[in-house]
């Protein structure tokens, strides 16, 4: 802004200075008829022509201009003072009362961060500001050096520290970087991953060995149950076989007792009486067999039962581990 800017240049300011009230502004086909538009609708109360739009960079052109542009400021500002921090249909969260405060330059350091939007907007704007000031108040067109250079070393380091502020992110960038890619390598640790893997594999195998192995122990005992449940029934009828046998033995005796027989009756009950202690003691060997028979049943199904118990201890141990 130490110089008359260019009609081009001009486009840009009054476009930031636009988007201040509305983000979304744009220039249609015909910029000098939208700034004359917006201007009147803002009931701007000096008239400006289209052609002073178009040679904006002209000395006798560029103060009308530049006196239209603080007045929308000066019009933002008033604006922001009176809503407060609130924000209406017309005005973006982000614009604040401080935005075009008036203030010396040297200010900026230290009420705004070099990365901050509004920062970066301030900064422009209070040079912008300074610049004019020192250009209204010089008799000719020419300013000083040394005010020319305190300025442009104010704006200098204003960036200075902007510059420094994102070499320090990048190192702590850098630095996380650094860190996170420690930890992917150490994640993706070949020998690690295969023994992990082995692992898995193994404990796999060991819970499939002993589902199967508890499928097949269930089968075995169901139907051991079953068997030792066929061997009680037929111990039951020989026990119920035994007992009619006995009553008739102890009959028969008692009617021998009480009655004479011949000798061929003796003969013929004594064979009779022969078949059945034959017949007795078959059934007593077939109780006997039975019994021993359950009695295999039974040690099996605890064998099993042990089996299961030992096969699950074990996948137990490996899990653990």
């Amino acid at each position: 802004m130490l110089q008359l800017p260019s009609s081009k240049l001009f486009l840009k300011i009054f476009e930031f200075v636009m988007k201040q009230i509305d983000p979304r502004f744009k220039y249609g086909n015909k910029p000098e008829d939208d700034i004359l538009d917006f201007v009147k609708g803002l009931h701007y109360p000096y008239n400006l022509s289209r052609s002073s739009l178009q040679q904006a960079g002209t000395p006798h052109t560029w103060p009308p201009l530049l006196a239209m542009l603080n007045w929308l400021v000066q019009t933002i500002n008033f604006s922001d003072a009176t809503s407060g921090p609130g924000t209406t249909a017309a005005q973006p969260a982000h614009l604040t009362p401080r935005r075009f405060e008036a203030g010396p330059l040297t200010n900026l350091t230290s009420e705004t961060s070099p990365l901050d939007e509004e920062g970066c907007r301030a900064v422009f704007f209070e040079f912008m500001k300074e610049s004019y000031n020192v250009f209204m108040n010089t008799e000719d067109e020419t300013i000083s050096d040394a005010k020319s250079q305190e300025m442009m070393q104010l704006f200098t380091t204003y960036f200075e520290e902007a510059r420094q502020e994102v070499a320090l992110d990048v190192e702590n960038l850098k630095t996380e970087l650094s860190r996170k890619e420690a930890t992917l390598e150490r994640m993706q640790d070949k020998s690690e991953l295969k023994k992990l893997q082995e692992d898995k594999e193994i404990l796999e195998k060991l819970l499939s060995d002993l589902i199967k192995e508890t499928q097949r122990g269930e089968k075995d005992l169901q139907g051991y149950e079953e068997v030792l449940l066929d061997k009680q029934q037929e111990l039951k009828k020989c026990a119920e076989i035994t007992a009619g046998i006995q009553e008739d033995n102890a009959l028969l005796c008692k009617r021998i007792q009480e009655q004479r027989f011949s000798k061929d009756d003796i003969e013929h009950m004594e064979e009779k009486l022969a078949r059945r202690k034959a017949v007795l003691q078959m059934l007593k060997e077939n109780r006997m067999h039975a019994g021993k028979e359950a009695s295999k049943v039974e040690i099996q199904k605890v064998k099993i039962m042990e089996e299961i118990g030992q096969a699950a201890k074990k996948f137990n141990q490996r899990a653990a581990r």
